[in-house]
């Protein structure tokens, strides 16, 4: 999340929604910005003074939790072999549990299982970790942003251009930076279910119609 300092334009930031190619836009550009959480897990604790406009950017639904559990899988690998520092209140053994109980519950059980979310609580319990995963992260976020009444979404992979243009009325000087490697292409859609398909519709209702995504 950040603001101009002029607290005219905030940004929140949801993972996997080309989020990272935004802020390295606005770096880029003279426009002066303050990160107010650094952090995913602390969206939800900012009570700060809110800018005149937020906007975020999305994807579609599938596709965030498509690549959300392949990125933390991902992620997770690379602090095991130190490729990444560990984050917060993480640990190896911890890590590695996690990736293997991904792994085992794989993509649509690890979305949709009320078991997989009980076996994940009690992994976090055992090892005493407090800090999101990629995925919790996503859903915390979504719930801040429904309390935020001036808020303006965008679809990245459809409305990156038109973003830009939007924000020109705020910060003239700024160009988005597209970074393929932030924002991959996934083949979510091969791994759609009927069970996964009636989850995504009764959950992401809202972004089904307002940008009509379709399953």
């Amino acid at each position: 999340m950040f603001l101009t300092d002029d607290h005219q334009l905030g940004f929140i930031h949801i993972p996997r929604t080309g989020g990272t190619s935004v802020s390295e836009s606005f770096a880029l550009s003279p426009v002066n910005i303050k990160h107010v959480c650094r952090t995913h897990a602390h969206y939800n604790e900012y009570h700060g003074s809110a800018p005149a406009q937020w906007f975020a950017t999305i994807r579609h639904p599938a596709a965030r939790l498509h690549s959300g559990y392949y990125y933390q899988i991902e992620q997770d690998r690379k602090r095991l072999l130190g490729m990444l520092p560990l984050k917060s209140d993480l640990t190896l053994d911890f890590l590695q549990a996690r990736i293997d109980l991904f792994e085992s519950y794989g993509f649509e059980q690890t979305i949709i299982s009320e078991k997989f979310k009980k076996h994940y609580q009690n992994l976090k319990q055992k090892h005493s970790i407090k800090s999101l995963n990629v995925l919790e992260q996503m859903q915390s976020i979504c719930k801040y942003i429904q309390g935020c009444e001036n808020i303006i979404l965008f679809d990245i992979e459809t409305q990156a251009d038109k973003l830009f243009e939007w924000i020109k009325q705020y910060i003239t000087f700024v160009n988005y930076t597209h970074n393929n490697s932030k924002l991959e292409k996934s083949n979510w859609k091969d791994q759609l279910s009927d069970k996964l398909i009636e989850y995504i519709k009764n959950n992401y209702k809202d972004d089904l119609a307002r940008f009509d995504f379709q399953l």
